[in-house]
């Protein structure tokens, strides 16, 4: 009898093979086909089975490489967009930096100046790492031609850097205007400088006048040989000036932060006026936090160094260090200290001593600025005060006798800047 069952085994699949089911492994699974009304029971062979395993795993293996194209593709596309739109950010900032045409400002901010307004001389008045302050004056439309000084800034080694000049620039404006303050006049932007323009005090910084009473110092002060007779009590109405300065800032909830010497500058007829405004912070409260910048280890406060707080107390502590260094004619605070061991000391009680030649009531002022307890602290309103007294009072008070070689040569070394991190890694070694 003909086989139909087997005609289509052999010419249809050949991988199928037709058994007795008694003879079928336990497990496995008969596929029953019907064809012209005869049913029989068909099994996958061995060759059968190991060939469609192969075809699957290939028909995997290619999806499984096809997705993982798409997801590379579509991550590199992705990353090139992002690469385009950092770079197009940076072509933007660098065109705008280096434009002729760019401000720093917008061109109706009142503070703009035209570079046809600004004048120099030929007298520098200081050099910076980036910038020089020449004299000068600024003649404006409708304005009365005023001398000035006038900082130009060449060079922006970073963004953050312009950052900076921008803010510190924004915040001399709103100081407004104090007899004992620095005055912003104007900014003006070409090419790639920045030319910031500022009251002039013909004076110079006070740590140079400090030294130029001093014989080994090879810088003398115009303005010394005019003052010499009464120059003991133009320093106390320095220290008054101050005082009142730093009273103004107070009350327009402002920090200065890096109250020294060498940032308070005389105008020629002996006024004190508080300069360098870029550490300045906005006082929330009572006080500030922040750990931004970077920080004069030997003027700071110990809240400041130890938990970043800032605030009008911790100007108060600068300021009895700026007394300090007008009694010693420009010492150095903590001489004979490395900078990472003052804070050390410091913390553990230690206060800069008496200066040979201050009196005890201007120390005594000098130790109530230094108090551990912020709150112990007197306020600018109140050192005000405190001084005004000392200068009028009979008989007189001193806060050094100008006797030059009786004073220790001083340190020269320039004022140190340090970063938060650099303060904290050799505080938390030094502990160690």
């Amino acid at each position: 009898m003909f086989d139909i069952a087997s005609q289509y085994e052999t010419m249809v699949n050949p991988f199928w093979s037709r058994k007795d089911s008694r003879s079928r492994p336990f497990g496995e699974k008969a596929i029953h086909y019907t064809i012209g009304g005869i049913k029989d029971r068909w099994k996958l062979s061995d060759d059968g089975t190991v060939a469609v395993i192969s075809i699957l795993t290939v028909l995997s293996c290619v999806f499984v490489l096809f997705l993982t194209y798409i997801v590379m593709r579509c991550s590199l596309m992705c990353v090139n967009r992002i690469r385009g739109l950092l770079k197009k950010e940076d072509e933007h900032y660098d065109n705008a930096v280096k434009d002729v045409s760019f401000r720093m400002y917008d061109a109706l901010d009142e503070w703009e100046m035209d570079l046809s307004d600004i004048y120099l001389s030929n007298d520098i008045l200081g050099t910076g790492r980036f910038s020089k302050v020449w004299s000068g004056f600024v003649s404006q439309k409708g304005k009365e031609r005023q001398q000035a000084a006038i900082k130009i800034i060449k060079e922006f080694s970073t963004r953050a850097s312009l950052c900076n000049i921008n803010r510190e620039i924004e915040m001399m404006k709103k100081l407004g205007t104090h007899p004992n303050i620095i005055t912003l006049i104007g900014h003006c932007s070409h090419n790639d400088a920045l030319y910031v323009v500022m009251e002039l005090a013909k004076g110079g910084d006070l740590l140079k006048i400090l030294r130029s009473l001093r014989n080994e110092s090879p810088y003398v002060s115009p303005l010394v040989s005019m003052y010499t007779a009464s120059i003991e009590d133009k320093m106390l109405q320095v220290a008054v000036d101050v005082a009142q300065g730093m009273q103004y800032l107070a009350s327009i909830k402002v920090i200065l932060v890096n109250l020294t010497a060498k940032n308070v500058l005389i105008s020629d007829n002996f006024v004190a006026k508080i300069s360098d405004f870029g550490h300045l912070r906005a006082q929330g409260n009572r006080r500030s936090r922040s750990r931004k910048g970077t920080v004069l280890v030997r003027w700071m406060a110990l809240e400041s160094l130890l938990n970043h707080i800032y605030s009008e107390q911790s100007d108060v502590w600068s300021f009895g260090v700026f007394l300090w260094e007008i009694a010693t004619l420009g010492a150095l605070p903590y001489n004979g200290y490395q900078w990472q061991q003052v804070l050390e000391i410091v913390n553990g009680g230690f206060r800069l001593q008496q200066p040979t030649h201050c009196s005890d009531n201007i120390y005594q002022i000098m130790i109530k600025c230094w108090e551990e307890n912020p709150e112990q602290r007197p306020v600018f309103e109140e050192l005000v005060q405190l001084l005004t007294n000392v200068k009028n009072a009979e008989p007189k008070s001193y806060i050094m006798k100008l006797d030059p070689t009786d004073y220790d040569s001083y340190a020269d070394v320039e004022t140190e800047y340090h970063t938060y991190e650099e303060v904290e890694a050799d505080f938390m070694s030094d502990s160690d």
